[in-house]
């Protein structure tokens, strides 16, 4: 979207009521504990029940977003965490709408600069029969939309991973793929000698987080991560302190973390 990308994102917790209904006060006290420090959000992700929600869920959790990211001044990704390929379409489909509709720009593009929307999460076809063939052809349909894009590898509910030169081929040939996450905790794809080459890759699993990240010699250009729920100011200060070169104090902190 023309800024660089952020390196520390979050997917929010979603705050319910007693009543099952989603409690916007909480959602917007958390957003506001977090806001200091992660800038950046996965709205919504698996750690903020996208897969159990219903879609008029969806749309009003983003509701929501849309509201706090324009208060605080944050961006985010919305999620589009489907079963198949038709149906991550649609859900994407729908979310583009509503951001017309808020924004009152019919481009998408203009739509999604105008939210802070930075892109469209979605994860392979779900079954663990499927080919890495099959899994490339619903996910070149979702690309073919040629909106920004970010792969979420998450075998714990999609039942099977996208291979290291899967995303290759799909970063190769799409240049609206933007980022890909793997929460899966083998990080096959940024480890592999044949995995994508200029691809932002961000990691979801937890645990040794600077070691993962490039300034120590890992693969991975950022974190997205569950946990920033809890302690977003010690990842945050992570990241700083990388950046900054002070590894001895970021090797106590991401200890501790």
């Amino acid at each position: 979207m023309g800024e660089r990308m952020p390196r520390l994102w979050c997917p929010p917790l979603t705050h319910y009521t007693a009543d099952g209904e989603v409690d916007r006060d909480r959602m917007a006290a958390h957003w506001r504990f977090m806001a200091p420090h992660v800038n950046a959000f996965l709205v919504p992700g698996s750690t903020g029940d996208a897969w159990e929600m219903k879609d008029f869920e969806v749309l009003e959790v983003v509701d929501l977003a849309l509201r706090l990211a324009g208060e605080m001044k944050v961006r985010f990704l919305l999620g589009a965490l489907k079963e198949d390929a038709p149906a991550t379409r649609r859900g994407i489909e729908e979310l583009l709408a509503t951001l017309k509709m808020k924004t009152g720009e019919d481009d998408p593009i203009r739509a999604m600069k105008a939210s802070g929307v930075c892109g469209f999460v979605v994860c392979p076809p779900r079954g663990n029969g499927l080919t890495q063939e099959e899994i490339e052809t619903g996910l070149e349909s979702v690309l073919d939309l040629g909106l920004p894009t970010v792969l979420y590898q998450l075998p714990q509910m999609t039942e099977n991973e996208m291979s290291p030169s899967l995303v290759a081929r799909l970063a190769d040939r799409h240049a609206n793929l933007i980022l890909f996450k793997d929460s899966s905790g083998d990080d096959r794809v940024a480890l592999g000698a044949d995995g994508p080459r200029g691809l932002f890759l961000t990691r979801g699993a937890e645990g040794r987080y600077a070691q993962w990240l490039q300034e120590t010699g890992g693969p991975y250009d950022g974190l997205l991560l569950s946990t920033a729920n809890c302690f977003p100011g010690e990842l945050r200060t992570i990241i700083d302190l990388l950046e900054g070169g002070r590894v001895s104090t970021r090797r106590s902190i991401s200890r501790t973390a």
